[in-house]
């Protein structure tokens, strides 16, 4: 979407990312996998995103400059990502 919609300046291009031990362990709960698994699936999912994202834009997936706003949530959690979301919006 933040390539689709580029031009134009209604749009609030966000990308969440977080810290590989959060990350692991959040999916290790929500999908009930061990920490093995989830980090293939976390591998997988990143990659076939990144080849998407590549082959329609030309650019790199998750390249900060592509964004309007990168957040932390391993850093700042899911509520307080969720309200800077909304702040930013406004």
């Amino acid at each position: 979407a933040d390539y689709i919609l580029k031009d134009r300046d209604d749009v609030l291009n966000v990308f969440i990312h977080g810290d590989m031990p959060e990350k692991i362990k959040r999916i290790t709960r929500l999908y009930k996998v061990n920490e093995q698994e989830a980090v293939k699936m976390m591998a997988d999912t990143d990659k076939r995103r990144g080849t998407n994202y590549s082959f329609y834009t030309d650019q790199k997936w998750g390249k900060a400059s592509n964004y309007t706003l990168c957040l932390n949530s391993s850093q700042l959690g899911y509520d307080r990502c969720e309200k800077i979301i909304i702040e930013c919006s406004k």
